[in-house]
Order: C-alpha cells, then structure tokens, then sequence
C-alpha cells in the first residue's frame, strides 16, 4: 500500500479481503475487547483513528523493535497489515459490536431467569423463616423489663 492509498476512499460494498488467521485475529481482539467491557471506549477510539488507519499501521512498525523486545508478540504483523486498510477498522469495530450484542442478549436473559425464579425462592425463604426453629431463638429479651 503506498502513500496515495492512505486516505483513498473503497467503495462501501467492497468488503475487506482477510485470511482466516487474520479474520481469527480479529475475532480474538474484539471478544477481548468486550470481555473487558470496553466495547464504547474502543468503538469511539477505533471511529475517531478510521481515517488515520495507515498513519496508525505505521506507528505500529515504528514501535515494533521495541514491542518485541519487551512482549512475545507472534501476531503483531497480522495486526499491522490488517489496519493498513480502514475497512478492516470498520470491520473489527462490526465484530465487537456483534459479540457486545451476543453478551447483552446472555446477560439479558439470565436476568429474566433470575427474576423468574427469584420468585420462587423468596416464597421458599419466606417460609423458612417462620419454621418453629426460629421461634425457638427469641429476641434476647426473654426477662421482663420489670419485676413486679
């Protein structure tokens, strides 16, 4: 990709051309993303750098060295050459948004189960408490106040 490709505008149906490992890698990083629970922070982050994506893949091989050297990295090439193109940005932020989705449709449902049966087990614990085993325990207080 040479500079004049940098800030080039794809038409909107073209569809970015990813291998599976780097379709895989973007999978990973957006599940990792959400799972952290940093889907809106990212998703505004990933929106404002889209149309600097060559500029930030740049960077990336500018710190490269460096990364190296402190982490064991072996994807960190296939996430370079995946945001040289900005609709691969585009596509990573549909993919954590797909997966957020996944997870607030979980999270929404087993809210409802727990409502349901929360029910049930108020009524059971309900009625647990007046068992006359806990009458049994008192208040403390079982002298009179006065002794007349």
């Amino acid at each position: 990709m040479s500079f004049k490709d940098a800030f080039a505008l794809h038409p909107e149906g073209d569809k970015p051309k990813l291998t599976e490992k780097q379709s895989e890698l973007l999978d990973k990083l957006a599940k990792k993303v959400v799972d952290y629970r940093m889907t809106v922070p990212a998703i505004m982050f990933l929106e404002t750098v889209k149309p600097l994506s060559y500029v930030g893949s740049q960077t990336l091989v500018f710190f490269e060295p460096m990364v190296k050297a402190v982490f064991n990295i072996a994807e960190y090439d296939d996430l370079r050459i995946i945001m040289e193109d900005r609709r691969n940005v585009e596509e990573l932020l549909v993919r954590i948004e797909k997966f957020d989705r996944e997870v607030l449709e979980k999270e929404s449902a087993a809210r409802k189960e727990k409502k349901f049966f929360g029910w049930f087990r108020r009524k059971k614990r309900d009625s647990s408490l007046e068992t006359p085993s806990s009458a049994k325990l008192g208040t403390g207080r079982e002298k009179p106040l006065r002794s007349e």
